[in-house]
């Protein structure tokens, strides 16, 4: 049986540019011909034969590495994104442990200092012992202000007689 371009790509399940890659490398073959109109017919037992050779050698492929422990059975991308996953999740609970253990010590540190404070078990820090009395600021008297000359304001133009001067005309007015 015949099949034209469309009909073998949805029979073998591959774009019709590879079966027009596929005619191209064969121009002598006597499997694929031309009808009337000049489109090109392929003859479905040789296409078949020709992509069941591809598919057994693409069956040959290696398989995947093996999955980490405890993970379970999914694709194999997801595989290794949920052992990575894992990984980070014991981290993150380490992180917190360890976290968790140092607000206790500083808290712990904190209240022994609040402790020995108030026992007055400890010097008072050098900045209190060296403090220099606090110093007033002392109020200038405010000096007498002088009188400002007074400047002569400016007077308006005088508009000259007899020259009248037009409104101006707005966009609106033209």
């Amino acid at each position: 049986m015949l099949l034209n371009i469309s009909q073998a790509s949805e029979l073998v399940g591959k774009h019709p540019d590879t079966i027009r890659r596929l005619i191209k490398e064969n121009p002598d073959n006597s499997k694929i011909t031309k009808d009337k109109k000049g489109k090109y017919l392929i003859d479905q037992e040789w296409l078949l034969g020709l992509f069941e050779q591809s598919t057994d050698k693409a069956s040959a492929e290696p398989a995947p590495p093996a999955t980490p422990k405890g993970v379970e059975a999914t694709p194999y991308p997801y595989k290794l994104l949920a052992a990575q996953l894992q990984a980070m999740n014991t981290q993150i609970s380490e992180l917190q442990k360890i976290i968790h253990e140092k607000e206790a010590n500083t808290t712990k540190l904190q209240d022994q200092f609040q402790q020995l404070l108030g026992r007055q078990l400890l010097p008072a820090p050098k900045e209190a012992a060296y403090a220099k009395p606090m110093q007033t600021e002392r109020k200038k008297p405010a000096k007498a202000k002088k009188p400002r000359a007074e400047k002569p304001k400016a007077s308006k133009p005088v508009k000259k007689p007899g020259r009248a001067s037009k409104p101006k005309r707005r966009w609106w007015q033209r």
